[in-house]
């Protein structure tokens, strides 16, 4: 299944318990002088991201990145002490091994100002021309939490450097070769809705495939799943609430939700909704989600819909 914005890569074809997929360290060559480019692609990449959002008066700046410790150091986009786009870790996924109801996921270490320069036809050629396969942009994990009233819990991207203001699910872009799946979803679930581990059960972490984004970062993988928790959506909205919006992550500055029973997820995909409202990795999840709880007939029929338009 595809659209215009994604893939499906894989569809595990069964929901996969979070304990059950692994990720694996497996290290790739580079081509030779590689590091050189992407400091002077970084830096292109970080002028034109602040000539976007810089406003007067509101502390934009540009300067070393805090947590970079070399001795010569990448920058960083800073809105007064915080960072809005910045040379962090990230993790690139090499391949997949699926084996009846658990995923080996191989990964590679990497940055995101590497992951940044991949669409950057000088790196292309430098892979090519070197005979290595063009890595994979920053592989992500995303869920959705599922409400007692039955609802998808979306949320809202404030303006964010990538995909502003958009709808996109609970998770983000792994940093470690190490990260354990369902750890990391619990962190980001806390951190972005403030729903704790309290409030459901981490062993009810189910899996269902590998999404790729077709649009601003061609090949990019996702993980994506769900995790059903013991609150309604009312008490989701009121503790996303309970924080003011100025400490709230600037990828999730809200929280919207869609319906999971069939009529419902169906009408807000091909009635309510077009797919440039969701990030892609979002709208893919939802109808891989709506695959495996209504059928592939349900999914075909939404696909087809969302192609016609």
């Amino acid at each position: 299944m595809k659209t215009d914005t994604w893939n499906i890569v894989q569809d595990f074809e069964m929901p996969i318990d979070g304990k059950n997929i692994k990720f694996v360290s497996y290290p790739t060559k580079k081509p030779l002088g590689l590091s050189k480019i992407i400091r002077t692609n970084w830096g292109k990449q970080l002028q034109d991201q602040f000539e976007k959002v810089n406003k007067p008066d509101e502390g934009w700046i540009i300067k070393p990145y805090h947590l970079d410790s070399s001795k010569n150091p990448l920058n960083a986009i800073y809105k007064g002490d915080k960072p809005d786009m910045w040379p962090g870790p990230v993790v690139t996924m090499v391949g997949y091994l699926q084996k009846n109801d658990s995923v080996k996921i191989m990964v590679d270490q990497s940055f995101y100002p590497y992951n940044r320069a991949l669409n950057d036809d000088t790196i292309k050629d430098m892979y090519a021309e070197a005979g290595i396969l063009l890595p994979r942009p920053a592989l992500g994990i995303d869920t959705f939490v599922i409400t007692t009233d039955g609802l998808l819990t979306l949320t809202v991207r404030g303006d964010t450097n990538v995909y502003p203001n958009i709808y996109h699910n609970q998770g983000g872009d792994i940093e470690l070769v190490t990260t354990k799946v369902v750890e990391y979803q619990i962190d980001e679930i806390a951190e972005e809705i403030m729903v704790s581990q309290d409030q459901y059960n981490p062993a009810d972490f189910r899996f269902l495939g590998l999404t790729e984004d077709q649009l601003s970062f061609p090949r990019k993988p996702n993980l994506t799943g769900y995790i059903p928790i013991n609150v309604s959506s009312q008490e989701v909205r009121e503790q996303v609430n309970s924080r003011p919006l100025e400490e709230r992550p600037n990828d999730s500055v809200d929280v919207a939700f869609a319906p999971a029973n069939e009529s419902g997820l169906y009408n807000y995909l091909t009635k309510e909704t077009m797919q440039t409202d969701f990030t892609p990795p979002c709208h893919a999840g939802l109808v891989l989600y709506g695959k495996h709880m209504h059928g592939e007939k349900w999914a075909d029929a939404v696909v087809s819909e969302i192609n016609s338009r």
